[in-house]
């Protein structure tokens, strides 16, 4: 299964690609190596993850989903579902002149808080200048990110969390 969302954001449109199989991840890798080697300066991924909270401790601490970003193409490849993992995939992630940013937002914007330090909507609005009231990143929709479809809302909020990461570290790197 493929399908591809045209999510609006801050002016922006990002192409994001929903997918359980291999063939398409390693499309999408192929189609961003190719963007990255003509990209000039920082290689920077946007990089998030979902995990799955059971009360059933054996069950807890699975991966559904990964979202990858970079510049307005974001990938959303769910874990739990893929027939596969292409060799791509772990060329893709294991790069060492491919920096992955991201943050944990369920368990480190609490933590962040609680420490008095700022949360991702607060990065994103003071170092990007994205409207707080946009930017969803610091709020976790609860949703059934293990489904196989997952709605509009579910994409729309992976594909900003990860395009939120890739834009603040984008800006800090190419600003210090």
């Amino acid at each position: 299964m493929m399908i591809t969302h045209l999510v609006k954001f801050e002016g922006k449109i990002i192409e994001t690609t929903v997918t359980n199989k291999a063939n398409v991840a390693d499309d999408w890798i192929q189609s961003i190596n190719r963007l990255l080697k003509q990209h000039q300066g920082h290689k920077i991924i946007g990089m998030g993850c979902k995990f799955i909270h059971h009360p059933i401790l054996s069950m807890s601490n699975k991966t559904p989903l990964l979202q990858l970003c970079f510049q307005t193409k974001a990938l959303i490849l769910q874990l739990l579902h893929i027939d596969s993992i292409p060799l791509s995939m772990r060329d893709f992630l294991s790069d060492s002149n491919t920096t992955f940013v991201g943050i944990d937002i369920r368990n480190n914007s609490r933590k962040l808080l609680e420490e008095g330090r700022p949360s991702m909507r607060a990065l994103a609005y003071c170092i990007v200048g994205f409207s707080a009231r946009k930017c969803r990143s610091n709020v976790n929709i609860k949703g059934d990110w293990e489904s196989r479809i997952l709605d509009t809302e579910l994409v729309e909020q992976a594909c900003v969390d990860a395009y939120t990461s890739y834009i603040i570290a984008h800006k800090l790197l190419k600003h210090g």
